[in-house]
């Protein structure tokens, strides 16, 4: 499935986009998508239960995810606004 159908889907349907997959980033920032939210995985070597355990680490931060595309690495999460998103 094409990247523009997910992100379609994911803004039609308001879920916040899961995703390993950096070209969403630039069909937010380049292209103009404006989702809820991604929350982009990006890890390299990884074992399988690692996208598991990052995201219920994720659950227990204090961070809004609408609004915001939130970059995972094993040792660091950063977050950056999505353009003129209206909440």
């Amino acid at each position: 499935m094409p990247d523009t159908a997910v992100m379609d889907m994911a803004i039609i349907d308001q879920r916040i986009l899961l995703t390993f997959d950096g070209d969403h980033g630039t069909l937010v920032f380049k292209d103009g998508y404006r989702p809820i939210g991604v929350v982009y995985f990006r890890l390299d070597d990884y074992l399988p239960e690692a996208p598991g355990r990052l995201l219920l680490e994720l659950s227990a931060v204090d961070w809004q995810f609408v609004g915001y595309i939130t970059v995972v690495e094993e040792e660091l999460m950063r977050q950056r606004p999505i353009p003129n998103h209206i909440s």
